[in-house]
């Protein structure tokens, strides 16, 4: 009986002890702390005691009681990470102290006469935590003298690679394990969430299968299979996982990670209002709990519904306090609301709060802030963002963001000097190659535009480069090469508006002002809508309006679409735009001069 209890709590000490980066930390931290004591006082083993686990040689044979001291160890580090763990409510200057504490647990373990090379690693950790680099660096060659051996030592050279992030190599501990005892229960359990984190649920699911012949009644199992299965796209498999794992109970904790798993798994399948009653719920289990709240906007955002979407986020902020991957995710929504102000500022807060994430991260902070700013035609915030993001992460896409920066304001040779730079390093970037031809063209360097433009076709033939090289070729009034682009562009992607437009364009310089027309109707009805496809749509149907005899319906036909046309451009611009694009674009345009004699061109 007593052996039995151990092995319980055991497990849920080993249980609670993956879920240190989860939903509660301070709920499964204070779940592992409790769960470890109470198993090693089955067998009298005291976090400052000095003597083996009490073990009645009648009672026990020598397997049971191998099993009883290796499990004591285990559960005496496992104390230990839990112990050095700081707490939401705790300061950064208390875990000095809790690293100490850790420490003395690690002393303890020592005293079962069990040696492994995983609790030098972890006296290492600790030492650092405690501010003892010398006495850290010396722990690390003890431990590196030490060769693993046996289960237990793959076993917690796992657990510790896994606690630290390291995932591969807590793969291949975890893979020892089983080598060298296939039906070992948590190091099946640790090998599959190890390829969770990695997103590989296609491994997890046989692991995690395997656990189940061995423990039919552990909801965590399925709970986790159904999550894996639900990344892998097998719905209904993963359904029949969450309900098997509801019929186990297990309490709130199951109930709430059910909820989160299963509402994920709506939102996937497209039935956010499944998807928002799930969350609900499970937030009416855990409401101060950020999670549920980020998924819980993910559901209304799949929904179409914005402004509850922020407003999740929202809450998740109030909840979490300062997490900067919350501020990243709001400012996409505030994207999708056209909140650019907003964005900006969550962007930026997010890049303040993650000073220690990855440098790519940071950098991709500042690439999205330098877009809006250029958006915005903040040319000189835009170059600051992206001198930052190329400080960060020295890369092509920084450089290409930064030559419009430049090219705005009016730096021509630094822009061109910066995407000259990254071609000399990667002659074959092909969206290089386009960000210099766009440049080009801008400045009427025509010629270069369409030689770049050359290049990056060879490289990939796409039916958007095919377009932009076409506009270049009607710039230099060569429409027939044009129409090939534009046909080529047409047969990769029958449904691109600007290519019909341009295409429409090319055959009114060749005189086909009826299929001219007929391009332009298509595009509009193909779009997507824009104000410059409204713009250039209009164009062919001024021209043609000249075409035609004047006297006809068609002619009075084609001058009131292209005034209609003009129209809709202009509403498709946000207003402070709207008199700079008609003074630059529409009154400089000569194609557009017949309709200035017109009353509503000149309303």
């Amino acid at each position: 009986e007593r052996l039995q209890r151990f092995r319980e709590l055991r497990d849920q000490a080993l249980l609670e002890a993956t879920l240190f980066t989860g939903s509660d930390l301070k709920q499964s931290l204070e779940q592992t702390r409790d769960a470890a004591r109470a198993a090693l006082a089955e067998f009298d083993v005291t976090p400052h005691g000095t003597g083996l686990p009490m073990l009645d040689d009648a009672v026990y044979r020598e397997p049971e009681r191998q099993e009883v001291l290796t499990g004591c160890y285990e559960l005496l580090l496992a104390l230990a990470e839990a112990t050095a763990q700081l707490l939401p409510s705790q300061a950064e200057q208390d875990r000095p102290g809790l690293a100490r504490q850790a420490l003395e647990l690690l002393d303890r373990a020592d005293r079962l006469g069990l040696k492994t090379r995983a609790i030098h690693q972890r006296r290492a950790h600790y030492l650092l935590q405690a501010g003892d680099r010398e006495g850290a660096r010396r722990e690390q060659e003890r431990g590196a003298a030490v060769p693993p051996s046996g289960t237990l030592d793959h076993f917690l050279l796992g657990q510790e690679n896994l606690h630290r992030g390291q995932w591969q190599a807590a793969v291949t501990a975890f893979e020892k394990v089983l080598q060298e005892q296939p039906r070992h229960f948590w190091g099946q359990y640790y090998l599959a969430l190890c390829w969770l984190k990695q997103q590989r649920p296609d491994l997890a699911v046989p692991g995690l299968t395997a656990c189940l012949g061995q423990r039919a009644d552990f909801p965590w199992l399925y709970l986790l299979r159904g999550a894996a299965r639900g990344e892998l796209g097998q719905h209904a498999e993963a359904e029949s996982d969450f309900a098997a794992a509801g019929k186990l109970g297990g309490g709130d904790s199951v109930r709430y990670v059910l909820l989160m798993h299963r509402g994920v798994l709506r939102v996937r399948q497209g039935q956010s209002e499944q998807a928002i009653a799930d969350l609900k719920a499970a937030i009416a289990l855990r409401p101060k709990q950020y999670q549920g709240y980020v998924n819980l906007s993910q559901a209304y955002l799949r929904a179409g519904k914005l402004d509850q979407a922020v407003a999740e986020l929202d809450q998740a902020i109030a909840c979490a306090g300062q997490l900067g991957s919350l501020y990243r995710t709001r400012a996409r929504v505030q994207l999708l609301r056209r909140q650019e102000t907003q964005a900006l500022a969550d962007l930026e807060r997010a890049y303040q709060l993650d000073r220690d994430a990855p440098p790519e991260l940071r950098a991709s902070d500042q690439r999205e802030r330098a877009r809006l700013f250029l958006r915005r035609k903040e040319y000189a915030r835009a170059l600051e963002a992206c001198d930052e993001a190329l400080r960060l992460q020295a890369e092509a896409r920084g450089q290409r963001l930064r030559a419009e920066a430049l090219l705005g304001l009016g730096r021509h040779a630094e822009a061109a000097a910066c995407l000259d730079a990254c071609l000399q390093k990667q002659p074959n970037d092909v969206e290089v190659l386009c960000a210099r031809a766009s440049m080009r063209t801008r400045l009427g360097q025509y010629q270069g535009a369409q030689a770049d433009y050359s290049r990056a076709l060879e490289l990939k033939p796409e039916a958007n480069i095919y377009t932009a090289r076409g506009w270049t070729y009607l710039l230099t009034d060569t429409p027939k090469l044009a129409i090939l682009d534009f046909e080529a562009a047409l047969r990769l992607e029958p449904d691109r508006g600007d290519a019909l437009a341009g295409r429409g364009l090319a055959r009114l310089q060749l005189g086909q002002t009826l299929q001219a027309v007929q391009d332009a109707q298509e595009a509009l009805r193909k779009g997507p809508p824009s104000a410059r496809l409204s713009y250039n749509a209009a164009r062919i149907f001024a021209q043609a309006a000249l075409r035609v005899d004047r006297r006809s319906a068609s002619a009075d036909e084609y001058t009131r679409r292209a005034l209609e046309l003009l129209e809709d451009a202009l509403n498709h611009l946000p207003s402070a735009e709207r008199a700079e694009f008609w003074k630059n674009c529409v009154q400089a345009d000569t194609v557009l001069r017949p309709l200035r004699w017109t009353p509503s061109y000149r309303r």
